[in-house]
């Protein structure tokens, strides 16, 4: 079994990898209406508009680790819908497509995110097949390398945050700053995180990053991740 952790930045005032708990709380959908109905002589189709849908409502709740839910009873349907939503994405890739393997790495980072077992090893399987089907997407070699530095995995993170960058990934900066400060590479984590700042002067982040960095109080511990166990 793999052995996966959770990388959370310390030494500042600010938990930077997580957002506020969320005043809004998680939805309740259901899923049997993404199955839309077959017409005389067509078979069922899958509402994928639905299944955005639903996925735009968990993102928020679930971009970032910790994830950010009202109460744990929502946070406990998300998980159960997840596995649904996954149930049914699987289904749909027996006949593998583009669009659908994005779909499905998201889906199951966001998984990951909430902790489900399994989830981590899932989206560590789908992501190099959504890069393999469009090589020139930035968006994927930025979500798998955030996904590796994540999980703690900073040296696969980043030759695939470096490639998201030459892509022209506009976020890839900051997340490579953080991965070179892991891997003890202060110089190429400034260059990166003042990049970013450049074009974001207004982040309040990234400010207090880079000064933690120049100060030698930014530091990572890591703990275990219950996504990586097989369900």
């Amino acid at each position: 079994m793999l052995a996966l952790t959770r990388r959370i930045v310390t030494g500042l005032t600010l938990t930077l990898l997580a957002q506020p708990i969320l005043a809004t709380p998680y939805p309740a959908h259901d899923l049997s209406a993404l199955l839309q109905a077959p017409k005389a002589g067509q078979p069922a189709r899958f509402d994928l508009a639905r299944f955005d849908a639903i996925v735009s409502d968990l993102y928020p709740h679930a971009q970032n680790y910790p994830p950010s839910f009202d109460s744990p009873e929502d946070l406990a349907r998300a998980r159960r819908e997840y596995q649904q939503l996954s149930q049914m994405l699987d289904t749909l890739l027996q006949h593998p497509a583009r669009d659908l393997l994005q779909r499905s790495a998201l889906l199951h980072n966001m998984g990951a995110i909430m902790d489900v077992p399994g989830a981590a090893q899932r989206a560590l399987q789908r992501y190099p097949q959504w890069i393999a089907a469009d090589a020139a997407n930035p968006l994927a070699h930025y979500s798998y390398g955030r996904f590796l530095a994540d999980i703690g995995q900073a040296d696969q993170a980043r030759p695939v945050l470096e490639k998201a960058k030459t892509l022209g990934s506009e976020h890839a900066p900051f997340t490579l700053g953080l991965v070179y400060q892991q891997l003890g590479n202060t110089p190429q984590a400034l260059a990166n995180l003042k990049a970013w700042q450049a074009r974001h002067p207004d982040d309040a982040h990234v400010k207090k990053i880079i000064n933690a960095i120049e100060k030698g109080t930014l530091t990572f511990h890591f703990k275990p991740s219950a996504s990586a166990t097989t369900p």
